[in-house]
């Protein structure tokens, strides 16, 4: 078994990172499954209604108990432009 930082820091037995694709490819039942096989499952939660993103969750528990995470896309707004 490869052991790396990563898989000591998560509780990993594979140091995987299935990557959030928002708007449709990563479902609860991929996150679930990739967390249950040894990696690290990353649910999309940007843009996600709040009840779908607690609903979501919630299946992503039901199926496992290993961690998981929840990928949020924080973009700063662009400064307004000021004349001179």
């Amino acid at each position: 078994m490869l052991r790396t930082e990563l898989t000591r820091l998560l509780g990993l037995q594979y140091p995987i990172v299935q990557a959030p694709m928002a708007a449709g490819p990563t479902t609860p039942e991929l996150v679930a499954e990739v967390s249950a096989g040894g990696g690290f499952g990353v649910y999309a939660g940007s843009g996600v209604p709040p009840h779908l993103l607690a609903d979501s969750i919630s299946v992503i528990r039901a199926r496992t108990t290993a961690s998981f995470g929840v990928n949020f896309l924080i973009a700063l707004r662009k400064p307004a432009e000021t004349s001179s």
